[in-house]
């Protein structure tokens, strides 16, 4: 596949197509193309970065936390 063209966008830019992006897989009935949550969590902290807001943090679990050996 070639690029036939590629072009600068803002960071403004980048964060409207993202919501854009994002609105549409929420109304998406085929769960083939469905986010999972982490997907969505991963978004909204690249969303957020680009808006210039302070991302959240999630704390990494260890699967040995629980008690799982």
């Amino acid at each position: 596949m070639e690029v036939l063209k590629t072009t600068a966008i803002s960071e403004k830019a980048a964060a409207k197509l993202l919501k854009k992006f994002v609105d549409r897989k929420e109304e998406e009935e085929n769960t083939d193309l469905m986010m999972n949550e982490e997907v969505k969590f991963q978004l909204a902290q690249v969303l957020a970065h680009l808006e210039g807001k302070k991302p959240q943090i999630q704390q990494q679990q260890d699967e040995y936390q629980y008690g799982q050996y």
